[in-house]
This record gives structure tokens, sequence and C-alpha cells, in this order.
């Protein structure tokens, strides 16, 4: 059933089509131009029109000049001139139908009726044979009535319309009789001719409506004789072809000869039918083509060689009529399609070889592809070269997943091309395209490597080794490429000058991914010496670039790597770790000074140039933490050593003093914590810890020189914590010679501050040897009866009122006293 309409609709609508463009047309002719067409002069119609519609429109009409006014006059009895009204044009109105017209409309409808009547009253008791003789009849009369109505009446619309009637009648007569399978069974509806059925009535129909076009000469006719000749060279190629895995490249060859002989012939070009041949033909060639691209998509999953020539033919078409016709549109659909094709090669290639060869196939067409799109110059454009460029990585990426142990060296080629092509694009004269192709050119590399250290692992069971030599391997090209794109204006000023490098984005990615693949490499369990190597020349090559921020990281990766073979080695005692990670320390922080003394961070002669010694320097400090005190030794000394290499050059006096003293306090408590020279005495360990605190205040004395006040109160301060210290010392150690010793060092400092005239440390030594003779003295203080104690307070206040009366006699008061005899004595 479905069928059936399909074939009416198909043969209804190249008839319908004219009728609608018939009447389309009648109105159009019918229909008045404003302002143009003359009005109608006719028995009905006024012949005398009014002088001014006879002037022309608008511009016939002027503006009368105003009248001026006289000097002095008010306007009053001024009359404004009349305004023009412009005129309208009466409306058109229809002629009255003619009694000639009212009598063929009737009749007319009188024979249709009959028709009809006649057709539902015998067509059901008709043979097969005279229904499809009534349908012939009817259209010979029609065709009879045409003629007729044009010679006669010379009425060439209602001819036309018979004709055209008649056309259908005789097409359909045609169909009817395949329908009853009056011409045998194969050419009928269910038989294997039935598309020749159809298009041989759709010839027919062809025939007729030349025929008919030759005699009216109308549009309508034209067009629906070739949108005929189309459905017949459609249905035709459909029977001829019986498979449509054959019909789909007739198609395709059809719509490219339609477009070739409109375009590159020219063969419609002067006709007088000029514009529906082109219409037409370009649908026809549309619907060809369609059909060929629906077999396309089809069949996408299991592709024929009549697919890929559809594809071929239409890339040919598309790169063709781009190039000549300059349209990049068609140039950019072009190389879309190309990438389509190669898809489709590669799919079918999997479905009659392998997925191995097919992923070859696919990536080595992508690569002639991108070669053609690039240095073609008519098809050579940003979008095609990104386009075709972006699908050939993903081919390159296809062909790392298809590797196998057994073959992986022509994945291995195909990737290497791929990023080749990628590299180019660092000397590109486009800055933008410089900078993406060094950011994205390392990645495939990068991958291939771990791929290919997998491949080589398999086949030679070296285990992580494979992985360490392939990426030694990858990190020494990636320095190597930065090397010659560094020093290519000096070993090739040739090719500098043609193609200069406009940026150093790849240079710094290739150092910076170099470098992070050393830190990983540097965790490898074997081979850890050749990425410790590498570090070495990645380090120098680093520092050959304005900005040597790359050589942090294989300064760091050094450091990971020298651990890692101490891990791996028999060397089991952690002192030896600890005395390795300190000499790389010193080793780091002389470079540091000796090198990198300017500044941390210092930009001269156009160069960064950034410490990455000190960078880096943390790392050695964090790997010798631990819980022993030789760990914290070691850990605390590196930190004082490490704080003091941030002073340079350019480092201010305050800052280097900060640093300095933060310095010697990390190296106090290094002292204090040391694993060595442990007295078995607390009492002398306890004098060397109060010695070293001391040797700190004395320290910060001279750090902060240059502040007179920062030093006095620093270093007296430590001082007095290390009489503090001392103090406690004896109350701890409550030992005749341990109290004489300290009490010694006390009154040492007494006459040192009298002499000296210092108050801070008169004082701080007097309350020392006070509290120190109270507190070894206590047992006998304790002894005593408390009436002595009474009687020594009141001595000592007796004294104290003394003192204060004699003062008063003296017009001194106690304090103005103490004060007096402490002049010239200072803090």
């Amino acid at each position: 059933m479905l069928i059936t309409l399909f074939i009416l609709a198909v043969i209804v609508l190249p008839f319908a089509i004219p009728l609608i463009i018939i009447s389309l047309s009648n109105s159009k002719e019918e229909q008045p131009t404003p302002y143009r067409t003359a009005y109608p002069v006719n028995n009905y119609y006024n012949r005398n029109m009014p002088q001014y519609l006879n002037q022309p429109y608008p511009n016939a009409i002027t503006q009368p000049q105003f009248p001026v006014m006289p000097q002095g006059s008010t306007g009053a009895n001024i009359t404004p001139p009349p305004v023009p009204v412009r005129p309208v044009p009466p409306k058109k109105n229809k002629p009255d139908m003619t009694v000639s017209n009212i009598l063929f409309l009737i009749g007319t409808a009188f024979i249709v009726l009959s028709g009809l009547a006649f057709g539902v009253a015998g067509w059901v008791h008709t043979t097969h044979i005279g229904r499809v003789a009534i349908i012939a009849a009817a259209s010979a009369v029609f065709l009879i009535l045409s003629v007729v109505i044009s010679k006669a009446l010379r009425l060439s619309g209602t001819s036309v319309s018979f004709y055209i009637l008649s056309t259908g009648l005789a097409a359909t007569s045609f169909l009817t009789a395949g329908y009853y399978k009056l011409m045998g069974e194969r050419f009928s509806f269910s038989g294997d001719g039935v598309f020749a059925l159809i298009a041989t009535s759709c010839l027919i129909a062809s025939i007729m409506l030349y025929a008919g076009n030759a005699v009216f000469q109308k549009l309508p006719l034209i067009c629906t004789a070739l949108s005929t000749t189309a459905l017949t060279v459609l249905f035709g190629i459909v029977q001829v072809c019986d498979d449509i895995e054959i019909a789909a490249p007739v198609f395709i060859a059809a719509q490219a000869l339609i477009i070739a002989a409109l375009y590159v012939f020219k063969a419609a070009e002067g006709k007088k039918y000029e514009l529906p041949i082109k219409i037409v033909g370009i649908c026809a060639a549309a619907l060809y083509g369609g059909i060929a691209s629906i077999y396309v998509l089809a069949s996408f999953f299991d592709p024929t060689i009549s697919s890929i020539t559809i594809i071929t033919v239409i890339i040919a078409q598309l790169m063709y009529y781009g190039i000549s016709k300059k349209i990049n549109g068609l140039i950019y659909a072009e190389s879309i399609v190309f990438s389509f094709l190669a898809l489709i090669i590669g799919i079918y290639t999997a479905n009659t070889a392998s997925d191995k060869t097919a992923t070859l196939t696919f990536s080595g067409i992508m690569i002639a592809s991108y070669l053609i799109h690039r240095f073609v110059p008519a098809l050579r454009s940003t979008f095609t070269e990104s386009s075709t460029l972006s699908v050939s990585a993903f081919g390159a990426l296809m062909c790392l997943t298809s590797m196998t142990r057994d073959s992986f060296m022509p994945e291995t080629i195909m990737v290497m091309i791929n990023s080749a092509l990628i590299g180019t694009y660092v000397f590109d004269k486009s800055k933008a395209k410089q900078i993406a192709a060094g950011v994205a050119a390392p990645f495939i590399p990068f991958l291939s490597s771990l791929r290919l250290g997998d491949m080589i692992s398999g086949n030679f069971s070296t285990g992580s080794n494979a992985y360490t030599i392939c990426m030694s391997v990858f990190s020494m090209i990636l320095i190597i490429s930065a090397a010659i794109m560094n020093f290519m204006p000096r070993i090739a000023p040739v090719f500098n000058a043609k193609y200069p490098r406009k940026t150093n984005a790849a240079l710094y990615t290739d150092l910076s991914f170099a470098g992070f693949i050393l830190m990983f490499l540097s965790c490898a369990k074997e081979l850890t010496y050749i990425p410790a190597a590498i570090c070495l020349i990645h380090f120098a090559m680093s520092n050959k670039l304005r900005n040597n921020i790359t050589a942090v990281f294989s300064s760091i990766s050094f450091v990971i790597a020298i651990r890692t073979i101490l891990s791996n080695s028999n060397i089991q005692s952690s002192t030896v770790n600890l005395i390795v990670m300190m000499c790389i320390l010193i080793l780091y922080m002389g470079i540091s000074r000796f090198v990198y003394h300017n500044a941390t961070i210092c930009c001269t002669h156009e160069k960064l140039v950034i410490d990455p010694m000190l960078a880096a320097g943390w790392l050695p400090i964090a790997l010798m933490l631990g819980t022993t005190k030789t760990a914290c030794f070691f850990t605390l000394l590196g930190s004082a050593i490490y704080c003091g290499c941030f002073i340079k050059k350019n480092t201010s006096q305050t800052t280097a003093s900060i640093l300095l003293s933060t310095s010697t306090l990390l190296t106090a408590a290094a002292l204090i914590a040391r694993p060595f020279f442990l007295p078995e005495s607390r009492e002398v360990s306890s004098k060397i810890t109060i010695a070293i605190i001391a040797l700190t205040g004395l320290a910060c004395r001279y750090i902060w020189r240059e502040f007179k006040e920062a030093s006095k109160y620093s270093s007296n301060t430590i001082f007095i914590m290390s009489f503090i210290a001392l103090l406690f010392d004896a109350m701890i150690f409550d030992t005749a010679l341990n109290t004489i010793f300290i009490m010694g060092i006390m009154i040492l400092v007494l006459i040192i501050s009298i002499a000296v005239r210092s108050k801070t440390w008169f004082i701080a030594s007097a309350a020392s040897l006070f509290t120190i003779t109270v507190y070894a003295t206590r047992e006998y203080l304790m002894a005593l009866h408390w009436w002595i104690y009474l009687f020594i307070a009141g001595i000592i206040l007796i004294g104290i009122a003394s003192i204060n009366e004699y003062c008063k006699k003296n017009n001194e008061t106690l304090k103005t006293s103490v004060a007096k005899k402490f002049s010239g004595w200072s803090w």
C-alpha cells in the first residue's frame, strides 16, 4: 500500500506543480502595478480626466512660494496658499464575467459531473481492459479538447490545462495496464520490471510534455517535462542496476555529470529555458547525490567499494569546484569529507583484513591528506590544515593503542611522522601557531615512549628498565631539540633568518617536559644513574636560556636520584644517607653562593636568572628529617646553612641581619642537639649548653652591630637568659664545686660590670649572687630561730630610715641619692 501511494505521489506531483504555477502566473498577470499601470480606458470609465490628474506624479506638484509680507504688516489680511492634495487613483475594478465565460464554466462542470457519474456507476462492472481504455479515451478526449480550444477559441490557459490532464491520464492508463498485468507479470507492480513500468510511464509523460511545450511555449510545461525526465532516469537506473550497491555509484556519476554539464560545459547557458534547466538539474543532482549519500551512511559499519567510490567522487567535485570557483566553503567541506573517507577505508580494511592494518591505513591516509592540504596552495588554509592535522594526530593515538609486542615498529613510524609534522609548526611564520605547536608537540612522543617501553619490556623481559631507557631517551631528545632551537641562530643563520623563532614556548615546554620526566625517572628502582646524568645536562641547558626556571626541575630530580641510589644500594646506615644529603646541600649552597650570588631572582642583560639551588635546597633538608638526634642535628644545621644562603649582594642590611640571626639560632639549636661530644656528667653538658646560648648572644651583638639598639637588646636578652640558666643550673646541681664555679662567674661579671659601669649587668650579677647565696645557705638560714629574722628585719628597717634621714639632711631623696651614685653608669 505504501509503495502504491509513493508511486501515485511521484506521478501526480509533476502534474500538480505546473497547475499551481499556472494559477500563480495568472494571478500575477492580473495584479496591477501601482503608479505604473494606466487607468483602464473603456466604455465604463470617464475619458475626460481632470487636469491635475494629467500632470506627472508626484514631481509635477510643486510647492508655491509664500508671499513676502510687507514691512510693518501684521499678517492679518494675508491668506495662506492652498495646500495641494495628493490625487488618489481610483481602484481598478475587475471586469464583469462575460456570457461566454459563464457558459463555458457551466458546460465544463456538466461534463465533469457526467464523467464522475459514469465512473461511479460503471467502473465496478468494467473489465480491466475496459478500465484502461476508459482512461486512455479520457486522455484522448482532453487532448482533442485542448487542440480545439487552442485553435478555435484561442484560450491558451484552458488549452494547456486540458493538455496536462491528457498527459497525466495517458501516463495513468499505462500504469493501470501494469497494475492489472495486461503487459505480463514482469511489467506489473508485483513483477521485476516495476521500476521499468514507472520509468516508461514517466517517459510517456515527458514526451507529451516536450511536445506540448513545442506547441504552447509555456514555462510550467518545460519544468514538468524536465522533472519527469529526471524521474525517468531515476527509475531507469534502479531498474537496470537491480542492486543499490551498484545503483549508488551510478547515481553519484549521474549527479556529477549533471553538475558538470551545467557548470563546466555550460550546456544551459544562453538557452531559452536556462533557468528551468538549472533549477531542475540542481534538484535532480541533489536527489541523485542524496540517494548515494544515504547509501554510504546506511552502510557505515559495513562499507563497500561503492561507498569508497561515492565519497571519492564527492571529494573530487568539492575539490574541483572549490578551486575553479574559488569557494572556500567547498574546500573546507572537502577536507572534512576526506577525513570521513579515511575512516570509511579504515573500517573497510578492518572488516576485510585486520584492525592493525586498518589503523595503519587510516593514519597513512590522514597523513597524506594533511600533506595535500598543506603543500597544495589552492587547498591550504588554517581550517583545512588544523582539521586534517587534528584527525591525523587522532590516528597516531589509535596507532599507539594498536601496538602489539610482536609488531610495533610501523605504528612507531606513524607516530614519529605525526610528531614531526606537528613540530614543523615551531618554525611557522605565525606566532600563535608557534606557541600552539610548542606546547602540544611533546605529548604524542611522550605517550609513544610509554607505550614503546611497555612493548620492549614485554619482549626482552627487562621490567622497569625498559621504561627508564625509553623515557630517558625521550628526555634527551627533548633537551637536544631545545638546544638546537636555542643555538639555531649560530648553527644555521640562513634558516633562522627565513624562519625566525618568534616565541620560546617550544624551548620551555621541551625542557619543562623533560624536567617532569626526570623527576619521575629519578624514583626508578634500576638504572637511576642514567636520569641522574641527564639531570646535569638538563641543568646546563636550562642555564643557557634567558630564563633558567626549568633548571629547578633538574635540581630537584638530581636530589631524588641520589636518594634513590642510596636507598637501592646495600648501604643501610642512616648516618651515611644523612651525610650524603648534607654534602649535596653544601654543594648546592656553594653553587648558589658563588654562581648566583647577585640575587635570588635577578634580571640582567635581558635575562631573568633564578637561583635553582635555593629553589631545590629545601629537598635535602626534608629528606634528612628523622626522630634520632643525628637526624635532628643535620636537619637543624642544614636549615641554618640554607637560611644563610638567602643573603645575596642585593639583600638589604636589615634582611641580612634577620636571616643571619635566624641561621645563628638554628646553629645554636643544632649544637645543643648535637649527637657528638656528649660528656657523661650532666653538669658539664649543661654548662656547654649555657655557653652555646651565651655565644649566640655574642653573635647577635656582632650581627646587629650596625643597629645599636637592636644589638644591645637582643644580646642582653640572650645573656640574661644565660644567667637565669646558670642560676637554675646552680639550683639543680646543688654541689659545692658547682656553686663556687657559678658564683665565681657571677662575681667576675659583677666586677666587669663595675669596671664598665653597666647597670644591667651589675643588677643581674648582684641579684644572681644574692639569690644563689641565699639558696646555697638555705639550710643554715632555716636552722636559725625566728627572733633572729626579726632582729635582721629591724636592723634593715633602721638602716633604711637612717639613710633616708641623712639624704633629707642634704636636701636629697633616697632615689636621687642612688641615681647620683650611678650617674655615670649606662644600661
